[in-house]
This record gives C-alpha cells, sequence and structure tokens, in this order.
C-alpha cells in the first residue's frame, strides 16, 4: 500500500489496531456469554426430526 506521508500511515496503522482490539473485546464477551449451560440448554431443547434424533440448524451468514 502506498501512502503519501508518513503520518497517513502512522494513523492507519493505529486504527486498524485499535479495530483489532475492539473485535477481539467482541470475541471475547460473546464467549463468555455462551457459557457451557447456556450452551447445554439450547442443545437440550432441540426439537426432533421424522426419525427421533436431533435436527440440525442452519446458520444464514448473510
Amino acid at each position: 500500500m502506498y501512502l503519501l506521508c508518513s503520518d497517513h500511515a502512522t494513523g492507519l496503522i493505529r486504527l486498524l489496531t485499535i479495530g483489532l482490539r475492539v473485535l477481539t473485546l467482541l470475541e471475547f464477551v460473546g464467549q463468555s456469554n455462551l457459557s457451557s449451560d447456556s450452551l447445554a440448554a439450547c442443545l437440550r431443547n432441540r426439537p426432533l426430526n421424522k426419525y427421533g434424533t436431533k435436527k440440525k440448524r442452519k446458520i444464514n451468514l448473510v
């Protein structure tokens, strides 16, 4: 990446570092909120399919 000023490069690096810290914090908070007890409760309450096994849930990433 070509930047005209060294100040711009320094600012971009600082901005990317802050963004990485925010994403890391969000991941940590998300994982701590999804403790093993709540995950087990979600899995236990899944409905059964016609074969008597638990249904798989699709996750849409759109």
